[in-house]
This record gives C-alpha cells, sequence and structure tokens, in this order.
C-alpha cells in the first residue's frame, strides 16, 4: 500500500491528487464521487433485511441489515491531465 503526503495536494476540479511520501512511488488519485452500484437489472443494489425470533417475546430482538454496494468515480483522464501540466513524467495510481 502507498503512503500518501497530505502536506500539498494538487486540487483538481472537486478531487485531490496526493504525492507519493518522500517522493517514492507514483501519485494518488481519490475518488470524486460515491453512488450506490447498479445491479444488471438496472436496479440500485441496496437490500434491507428484517429478521426476527418466532416468539417476539423471546430472545433474539428483531434486528435489521442495510447491504449498500457502493462504486467510486474517479475523474482518471482530467486528473492525468492536470498533473501533467505540473510534472511530465509521474505516474498515477487510484486510491481504493
Amino acid at each position: 500500500m502507498a503512503v500518501l503526503d497530505f502536506q500539498q495536494p494538487i486540487r483538481g476540479n472537486g478531487y485531490p491528487i496526493y504525492y507519493p511520501f518522500e517522493g517514492r512511488g507514483a501519485h494518488l488519485l481519490t475518488p470524486d464521487k460515491l453512488s450506490p452500484a447498479v445491479r444488471p437489472g438496472g436496479l440500485p443494489d441496496v437490500q434491507l433485511q428484517f429478521y426476527r425470533g418466532s416468539n417476539p417475546m423471546l430472545p433474539p430482538q428483531p434486528y435489521g441489515l442495510l447491504d449498500i454496494r457502493l462504486e467510486a468515480r474517479y475523474p482518471f483522464e482530467e486528473a492525468l491531465v492536470k498533473l501533467r501540466e505540473l510534472h511530465p513524467e509521474p505516474g498515477l495510481n487510484r486510491l481504493y
């Protein structure tokens, strides 16, 4: 895992590009947007499940689970152009 230098990020249009710590490695791009992932049918990948025991007066108490799968959006091409304006040779990786 790469280590980021948070001191002076390069500011893009809604996203930062971080220098590698001590100049070792590629610059790192963070996502500028998170959104719910989409299932093959076109619906958001969000699930809500409720659980309760057979007798509500006995344990376990009712509970629910929320499951959301998110997708990160990386403006990679735009960020690479911005980075190349300042540094012509660096690499750029996505931060996961």
